[in-house]
């Protein structure tokens, strides 16, 4: 642990009440307290329980309830802002029913998250404690390929834009509509490239 901000490959940032933030690193989970300026370092430690699974952290959220939930190499996990527990998951949550894999994104909005993993597109509602799918992997798996679903971006009721490394997703789930836009080297309206890193939802 350390009382100095430590200088390492960060990956994201949320801020929890009270001016804390908490940042995913190459080398684990850190707690910044703005006030202070003093930082500290939560580690996967092994033979000690509530550690964190791996030190990989890519994408750090907030809920509702106190708790930062984050992505690592070997799953999800949520971890407790007051205890500093860390609890980890390579299935969904609350049903147990769901195999993740790995895990690339997690947004929150209110009491729901949405989690792209190896399954899909997972949605947790953190209130009533449930999950399901919304959307599997499978359903646009080809004999050719399986897509990566490796950011998610709701950009309206039910609906759905998921970077993959094989184009842009939209999905429509009240409509029950898909579609796959990917770049076309003859239309020079299409998509630039085929592996989504990012999202990001214009005012326009």
């Amino acid at each position: 642990d350390s009382t100095s901000f430590p200088s390492k490959r960060l990956f994201s940032i949320v801020e929890s009440p009270k001016g804390i933030l908490w940042i995913g690193s190459n080398e684990g989970l850190i707690r910044f307290d703005i006030s202070t300026t003093k930082s500290k370092i939560f580690l996967a430690r092994k033979n000690q329980d509530n550690s964190l699974a791996d030190n990989y952290v890519g994408i750090v959220t907030a809920d509702q309830v106190g708790n930062i939930w984050l992505t690592c190499d070997s799953g999800l996990t949520r971890f407790n802002t007051i205890s500093f527990a860390a609890e980890y998951f390579q299935q969904s949550p609350f049903s147990n029913t769901i195999e993740l894999g790995h895990v690339t994104d997690i947004i929150n909005i209110g009491d729901i998250l949405l989690i792209t993993c190896n399954a899909g597109l997972l949605e947790i509602n953190i209130k009533f404690k449930t999950d399901k799918l919304l959307f599997p992997t499978s359903a646009i798996q080809t004999a050719e390929h399986t897509p990566v679903f490796q950011r998610v971006m709701p950009f309206s009721n039910h609906q759905y834009a998921i970077g993959t490394n094989k184009g842009l997703l939209l999905i429509d789930e009240a409509a029950n509509i898909i579609s796959l836009a990917q770049n076309d080297v003859s239309d020079e309206k299409s998509i630039s490239h085929n592996n989504i890193l990012s999202l990001l939802k214009s005012n326009d």
